[in-house]
């Protein structure tokens, strides 16, 4: 799994782009068809679910033919985002299952009112 750290605004929705790689090197493409994603937002691991975003309709799409995960985290899901929170993307397939990505992210608030 890539360790990717992400930076989201409290109230706002952040989108972001991952390519799915089959090596560690990251020369191949992985294909994505028939699979389907996952991704869950948690204060820590194991902890409560803060945000759950699904592909198709659900805030997670798959481009079949780039091997490109598109994340978009709603702005009423990050407004009740804790200052640091952890995520990852499971991407199933009926005889597979892959962890391309996942981290921590850092929520940023207004100081000033």
């Amino acid at each position: 799994m890539d360790i990717r750290p992400l930076t989201v605004d409290a109230g706002g929705s952040k989108t972001f782009v991952v390519t799915v790689y089959s090596d560690a090197s990251k020369t191949t493409l992985h294909p994505l068809a028939g699979y389907t994603a996952k991704m869950q937002v948690r204060e820590k691991v194991g902890g409560v679910v803060f945000s759950e975003l699904t592909s198709p309709s659900g805030g997670i799409t798959i481009n079949t033919t780039t091997s490109e995960i598109t994340v978009v985290i709603p702005a009423a899901d990050t407004a009740s985002f804790k200052s640091k929170m952890v995520y990852d993307i499971k991407l199933t397939k009926a005889d597979d299952t892959v962890y391309p990505v996942g981290g921590e992210i850092t929520v940023v608030r207004t100081v000033t009112s």
